[in-house]
């Protein structure tokens, strides 16, 4: 967690084991994630990501999603997913199948 004048404005959480009661992420799947939908949308589908990172400025939150387990393609594959206000703003991937 960060903090600014005993306010925290950052969180980062990584690493933990989720239960994944989603479908796999596969190249297709990714293709498919619309700009604009929202956060819930992606855990309801695939399940809690493997690494989330939470930020509160100004008002805005922002939320940036990683899936490194649970995903078709090599070790090193991984989604990332970017959320400003609960809604999709960008995503990229890296060698998914």
């Amino acid at each position: 967690m960060e903090f600014e004048n005993n306010k925290a404005f950052s969180k980062l959480i990584s690493g933990f084991k989720w239960n994944r009661n989603g479908q796999a992420l596969d190249k297709k799947a990714f293709n498919h994630t619309k700009i604009g939908s929202s956060y819930d949308s992606l855990v309801n589908k695939y399940g809690e990501p493997d690494g989330i990172h939470e930020s509160l400025v100004l008002g805005n939150k922002s939320i940036i999603a990683i899936y490194f387990t649970n995903i078709t393609g090599p070790t090193k594959s991984n989604a990332e997913f970017h959320f400003m206000n609960n809604k999709l703003t960008s995503k990229t991937q890296t060698e998914l199948k």
